[in-house]
């Protein structure tokens, strides 16, 4: 395990932790977020790079609107994994937080060849057309 958050840069960057809700925990605006904590902050590839990965299966990205820059650190690994599947759990008032929207996070996937879907209970993934909200598995084309 590491103690960081991912994203598009090496540095340091403020987690706001939400008490009621851990799952609400979140990259703050700033050190002046009450209760906000001072980590870390490191790009994927290199993290997987440092450890000798070169490819993956699988990546799940659940980060409270903060998936765009996490992906824009991740595209190294990303491209040397073809048939990696990329689950992201996308609301549009969480990316806003950020100044994205949930169509640039679908705009970068789909140029690395990326497309989204749903699974299906039995396992199967079907195609989503149109926006890409909720719980999303991301494919590429066999």
């Amino acid at each position: 395990m590491f103690q960081c958050a991912l994203g598009a840069q090496d540095g340091r960057v403020a987690l706001a932790f939400h008490g009621a809700n851990p799952g609400e925990t979140h990259v703050a605006h700033g050190s002046s977020t009450p209760g906000a904590a001072s980590v870390p902050m490191r790009r994927l590839d290199d993290v997987l790079a440092e450890e000798g990965i070169h490819a993956i299966d699988y990546l799940k990205i659940d980060v409270e609107g903060f998936e765009f820059p996490v992906l824009q650190g991740a595209m190294g690994i990303l491209g040397s994994s073809p048939r990696v599947a990329v689950q992201t759990e996308m609301q549009e008032r969480h990316a806003a937080r950020y100044g994205h929207g949930l169509d640039g996070i679908g705009r970068l996937l789909a140029l690395a060849g990326f497309r989204p879907h749903r699974i299906a209970p039995d396992g199967t993934p079907h195609r989503l057309e149109g926006a890409a909200r909720g719980e999303v598995v991301w494919l590429r084309d066999a």
